[in-house]
């Protein structure tokens, strides 16, 4: 778990979770930053692996723009010694419970959220659902890491509580 700029650090909790005793939560900052929680590093053996979890989004959007989301949650991936890089710019897809809306690059004072211009899982998921991805067939063969960030700007004024992960 960790954060940049004003995100906060997320947290194990046991108020909300998909399957007990508890769920991973990455909490809505009112100032500009990431909450991030990563996976530790795994092998993956087949062109064909996949990745399940559950989660509950309720991010802040725009209520005037129903494509555009205030704040809002990514995968992204790390293939060995690379970068992290979103999921589907590394190759993967989802093919169950994708990204919902693009993360807004500025909110109503011109703050950019760090994640500003990407998709993301942004607004009200209404409960837990589950997201499937299919890995990039690249990763067969190596050691990878999974990040989910939360980028939030500054000011919450539209609501919204956080993103609960939970059995990855």
């Amino acid at each position: 778990a960790s954060r940049t700029g004003e995100g906060i650090a997320p947290v194990r909790v046991s108020t909300l979770a998909e399957s007990a005793p508890n769920s991973s939560y990455l909490a809505e900052s009112d100032i500009t930053g990431t909450s991030e929680l990563t996976s530790p590093w795994m092998p993956v053996s087949s062109s064909q692996a996949r990745l399940s979890f559950w989660h509950r989004y309720d991010t802040e959007i725009d209520p005037y723009a129903s494509s555009l989301g205030y704040d809002g949650g990514v995968l992204e991936v790390r293939l060995g010694t690379n970068d992290f890089t979103d999921i589907l710019a590394a190759g993967g897809a989802l093919s169950l419970g994708g990204y919902t809306r693009q993360i807004d690059t500025s909110d109503a004072s011109g703050i950019p959220n760090p994640l500003g211009g990407r998709m993301g899982w942004c607004g009200d998921s209404g409960g837990f659902i589950q997201t499937m991805v299919s890995l990039p067939p690249s990763a067969a063969g190596s050691e990878i890491q999974f990040r989910w960030r939360l980028g939030t700007d500054t000011g919450n004024y539209y609501g919204g509580s956080g993103w609960y992960i939970d059995s990855i």
